[in-house]
C-alpha cells in the first residue's frame, strides 16, 4: 500500500471511534423493531483497524460485529478515488449499514435475490459485466433457469459477506410477480445528486422507489405494472418485467428514495411507448405479410398512383402538401393528411405492409417528422392495413409469406360434410354478449354489416392472444391457455367475414400497438409457421437470458389456400397447427434442416366460404382432430349499410383504454380455477360431449 492509502484508512478508523455505525443505528430502534441491537450485549460495534487495514483495498473496512462500512479513500496504482461496496449494497453515505430501506421491505422475503460480481468485459473495459452467481459457490450463475439458487434477502447478503470476489445483491423481475424496474443509464452523477433533464422527467412521471446504479452514474426504478411485450432497450432507457436482475444499493435517489414501490400501470405504458418501443422494422422479422401483396417496384407504383383518377390528390401528399386535410380551425392536419396517404398505399400495395412503409418513408410527410413516423409507423400501417377493402385489386400473394403457396385444386370425393341453409342460421342469445367482448361487440355493430357472432369471435381469438400464456386452467396434467382458433363460414359477399375483422384489428392495435406487429398472415407450411415463432439464441449479455416475444396471431382471410397447402405431400403444416394449439412446443426434423421453439402461442381467425370447405377439406382433417380444434362461426350480414359511419373517435379511444387495462390485468393472473356453478355445468354436459365415438366421415 502507498503511505497516502494507509493514511486515509487510519483517518477513516479515527473517524469512527464510537463503533459501527449500523450498529449505532440499530441501537437506537425501538426493542420491538426486529432489527434492534442491545448496545450492552453487542457492544457498539468497535472498529478492527487490523481487519480493516488488511482488506481495505476491496472497499470496506470491517467491525468486530460482522458489519462493514465502504471506504472512500485513494486506491493504489491505476484505481481512481471511488466509493465501493462489498457486502452490504445498501451501505452508502446517508444511512450505511446491511438493511434494507424501508421502502423496500416488502422484497426482502421474496426468494427472488441473487448475488452478482464483477467481470471485466474484453470488449469494453471501461464498464464491466455484472453477473448473477449463486451465494454459496461464488461461481455457478443465477438465473431464471434455475430458480433454486434464488433465496430471501438476508440469505443471499450473508453469502456476500462470506465470500471475496462478490460485489453485491440483486432482485430477479420473474412472470409471477408485477415487478417493473427501469433503468435509465449514464444519466447523473451521484456526486452531485443531479440527474440529466430527460431522465429527472422520468424518475418524476412514474413517482415511485428510485436508487442510484452501482456505476453512481444511473439510476434504478422500481415499481408494479406490466409492460409491452415488444420493446425493452433503446439508447439509454431499460425496461423489463421478467428475464432480468437488478443489482440493488439501496442508495435513495433524493426524495424518490423514500417513496415506496408504487403501481404504475398507465405511465408505464406512456413510458415505454415514448422510449423504449422499437421503430416498425423496415425487414420483417419473420417472412410474412398480407393476403394481397404487391409484385412491382415502388417506383412503378409511384407511377401509377400519380396517373390515377386520384392521382393529383396522392401527388399533393406525396409531396407534402396537407392543405387537403385541415382542422374545424383551418390550421393543416398533419396526422389526418399521414393517414390518408398510408391508406392509399396500403391499398396500391396490396395490404403490404413492409411495401407501404417503405414507400412512405420516400414522401415529404415522413422526411416532416422522421422521428413520429418511427415511434407510430406500426400502428398507423395496421389501421391503414385494416381498413382497406377487399376487392379491386388483383396482385401476387408469392412475397412475404409464411413458406411458400403451393396449392391444389383435386378434392377428397368421400368427404361429407352437412349441407349448408343459409336460412337455418341461429340468432346469437344476449347472453353471450358478457362482460367486456360483449361491449366492443355493442360499440362496433351499429358501424358494419358483419354478423355480431364474427365480430365477437375475433375479439376474444385476438384478446386471448395478446394476453400471453400467463393466464392457464390445468385439467388434470395438461394446462390451457388463452389460445383460440376461429373458423368463420360465409358466403362470399353476403356473408361479410373480413367486415368482421377490421375494427377489431383497428381497436387491438390502439389498445396495445405492440403486439400488433405479431398478426400475420400467409399461413401454407409448418417450418414456415415455426420460424415465425422460433427460438432465438440469447446473447452473453451482462445480466439477461434474453426473452422472445412468441405470440403470433394469423389472420387468414382466404383459409382454403392453407387447407390446400396443408394436402401437399410432405406437408407439416396441419400437424404443427395441431401442436401448436395443443402445447406450443413445435419441431420439425428434415434431412436438411431442423427447426424448433418451445412455449409458442399461436390464435387463428380463418375466413372461408361453406363451398371451399367442403371442397378443400380432407376427410384427414375430419378425422385427426384438425377441424376440432375450430371453433366454427356461422356469419352472414346483420344489415344493409349502404354508407357505414366510421366509429366515434372519443368512444374507440375510451374503449381501447378499457380494454388496455383488462389485457395488464389478465397478464398478471396466474393459474386459473372454475366455479363451483361452472364445474357443476360442465359436469352435467361432458357425458353428452364425449360419450359416444365420432363418425369418422362427420368428426
Amino acid at each position: 500500500m502507498t503511505d497516502a492509502y494507509d493514511e486515509a484508512v487510519e483517518r477513516l478508523i479515527a473517524r469512527a471511534p464510537e463503533g459501527c455505525p449500523s450498529c449505532l443505528h440499530e441501537s437506537r430502534l425501538p426493542p420491538t423493531d426486529p432489527n434492534y441491537r442491545d448496545p450492552h450485549l453487542h457492544g457498539i460495534g468497535t472498529v478492527d483497524a487490523n481487519y480493516t487495514r488488511l482488506h481495505a483495498r476491496e472497499g470496506f473496512m470491517g467491525f468486530t460485529c460482522g458489519h462493514n462500512m465502504p471506504v472512500k479513500a485513494p486506491v493504489a496504482e491505476t484505481h481512481q478515488t471511488a466509493t465501493l461496496h462489498r457486502g452490504s449494497p445498501m451501505a452508502d453515505d446517508r444511512t450505511p449499514g446491511d438493511a434494507l430501506p424501508p421502502s423496500l421491505a416488502e422484497l426482502a422475503d421474496i426468494r427472488q435475490w441473487v448475488a452478482w460480481k464483477r467481470v471485466r468485459d474484453p470488449k469494453k473495459p471501461e464498464k464491466p459485466k455484472k453477473l448473477p452467481r449463486t451465494p454459496g459457490d461464488g461461481d455457478s450463475g443465477s438465473d431464471e433457469a434455475n430458480r433454486r439458487t434464488w433465496s430471501t434477502y438476508s440469505e443471499v447478503h450473508r453469502g456476500v459477506m462470506a465470500r471475496r470476489g462478490l460485489a453485491g445483491v440483486g432482485f430477479v423481475f420473474t412472470t409471477q410477480d408485477d415487478y417493473v424496474g427501469v433503468d435509465l443509464d449514464r444519466c447523473g452523477d451521484r456526486a452531485t445528486g443531479q440527474l440529466e433533464p430527460w431522465a429527472q422527467a422520468i424518475v418524476e412521471r412514474l413517482d415511485s422507489y428510485t436508487e442510484w446504479s452501482p456505476s453512481g452514474t444511473g439510476v434504478h426504478i422500481l415499481c408494479r405494472g406490466v409492460l409491452p411485450p415488444i420493446g425493452r432497450k433503446r439508447d439509454r432507457v431499460e425496461m423489463y418485467d421478467q428475464g432480468r436482475y437488478f443489482t440493488v444499493t439501496g442508495w435513495g435517489y433524493g426524495r424518490f428514495g423514500d417513496r415506496p414501490i408504487t403501481e404504475r400501470i398507465d405511465v408505464l405504458a406512456a413510458v415505454h411507448a415514448e422510449h423504449v418501443a422499437p421503430p416498425a422494422p423496415t425487414v420483417a422479422p419473420a417472412p410474412v405479410t398480407t393476403r394481397m401483396a404487391s409484385s412491382q417496384t415502388d417506383d412503378d407504383l409511384w407511377s401509377r398512383m400519380f396517373r390515377a383518377k386520384n392521382g393529383d390528390k396522392i401527388r399533393r401528399l406525396y409531396d407534402g402538401d396537407t392543405s387537403g386535410h385541415l382542422n374545424d380551425d383551418g390550421t393543416p392536419d398533419h396526422s389526418d393528411a399521414v393517414m390518408a396517404l398510408v391508406g392509399y398505399l396500403a391499398w396500391w400495395t396490396g395490404r403490404d405492409a413492409i411495401q407501404t412503409d417503405r414507400m412512405f418513408r420516400q414522401s415529404r410527410l415522413y422526411a416532416d417528422n422522421p422521428k413520429k413516423w418511427d415511434r407510430l409507423s406500426s400502428q398507423t400501417v395496421g389501421k391503414a392495413i385494416a381498413t382497406v377493402t377487399e376487392g379491386g385489386y388483383t396482385g401476387s400473394t408469392a412475397r412475404d409469406r409464411i413458406g411458400d403457396g403451393t396449392t391444389f385444386s383435386d378434392r377428397d370425393a368421400s368427404l361429407r360434410l352437412a349441407s349448408w341453409n343459409a336460412d337455418a342460421k341461429p340468432e346469437l342469445e344476449e347472453k353471450a354478449l358478457h362482460g367486456l367482448a360483449g361491449d366492443v361487440v355493442r360499440l362496433v355493430d351499429p358501424h358494419t354489416e358483419a354478423d355480431p357472432a364474427a365480430v365477437l369471435a375475433s375479439f376474444i381469438v385476438a384478446f386471448g392472444n395478446a394476453v400471453g400464456t400467463r393466464p392457464h386452467h390445468m385439467l388434470g396434467a395438461e394446462t390451457h391457455h388463452a389460445r383460440a382458433f376461429a373458423l368463420i363460414v360465409g358466403t362470399t359477399g353476403t356473408g361479410r367475414k373480413g367486415a368482421s375483422w377490421a375494427p377489431i384489428r383497428e381497436l387491438m392495435t390502439l389498445a396495445d400497438g405492440g403486439w400488433s406487429v405479431r398478426i400475420r398472415s400467409g399461413l401454407s407450411s409448418g417450418e414456415g409457421l415455426i420460424a415465425a415463432v422460433a427460438d432465438e439464441a440469447s446473447k452473453d449479455d451482462q445480466d439477461v437470458v434474453k426473452v422472445t416475444d412468441r405470440r403470433l396471431l394469423a389472420i387468414e382471410t382466404e383459409f382454403s389456400k392453407p387447407l390446400r397447402s396443408m394436402r401437399r405431400e410432405g406437408n407439416t403444416l396441419s400437424a404443427v397447427i395441431r401442436d401448436a394449439w395443443d402445447h406450443g412446443n413445435l419441431a420439425t426434423i428434415t434431412r436438411s434442416n431442423s427447426i424448433a421453439t418451445t412455449g409458442a402461442h399461436i390464435s387463428i381467425v380463418g375466413h372461408i366460404t361453406p363451398a371451399e370447405l367442403e371442397k378443400e377439406t380432407s376427410a384427414n382433417d375430419a378425422s385427426n382432430g384438425f377441424l376440432n380444434r375450430f371453433l366454427f362461426v356461422l356469419s352472414r350480414r346483420s344489415k344493409f349499410l349502404s354508407r357505414p359511419e366510421p366509429l366515434d373517435g372519443d368512444a374507440l379511444h375510451d374503449m381501447s383504454l378499457r380494454v388496455r387495462r383488462m389485457l395488464d390485468e389478465a397478464r398478471r393472473i396466474g393459474r386459473i380455477t372454475w366455479h363451483p356453478e361452472t364445474t357443476e355445468l360442465w359436469d352435467a354436459i361432458y357425458g353428452d360431449l364425449s360419450g359416444h365415438e365420432a363418425d369418422e366421415d362427420g368428426a
